[in-house]
């Protein structure tokens, strides 16, 4: 049994279920309030974003094209990442412009190449 906890126990993972939408965006089964246009207008604002981050910051883009994209607004209010995917609430993606969603795809990309899941040791995830 492994001293710390990672990204693949229970604890820190999402407990919802994920479908397959394209090659690297997903969306939760339980459909958020956007219609289907105004979702597809999110997602083509995240795609737009990682596309200017691997041409204008090619190791930082690397790290971000890693993470698949996944629809989460049941549970996630912002943006999270398990080590794993990127997580994100379709309406806060929405009230972002273009360097802000950047800098939130390189903030939770950041989370996983600095291993913060491996270091969080033994603390209590909620007080």
């Amino acid at each position: 049994m492994d001293k710390y906890p990672t990204w693949q126990d229970s604890a820190i993972q999402p407990n919802e279920k994920v479908s397959v939408v394209g090659e690297d965006i997903i969306q939760s089964e339980q459909e958020s309030e956007l219609s289907a246009i105004e979702l597809k207008a999110i997602k083509a604002q995240l795609t737009k974003a990682r596309t200017q981050l691997i041409l204008d910051s090619p190791f930082l883009g690397n790290l971000v094209l890693r993470l698949p994209l996944i629809a989460a607004d049941s549970w996630c209010k912002t943006s999270a990442t398990d080590a794993k995917s990127f997580y994100y609430n379709p309406k806060f993606i929405d009230a972002l412009n273009n360097p802000q969603i950047k800098f939130v795809l390189i903030h939770e990309a950041l989370h996983c190449a600095l291993t913060h899941f491996a270091r969080r040791g033994n603390r209590v995830k909620y007080k």
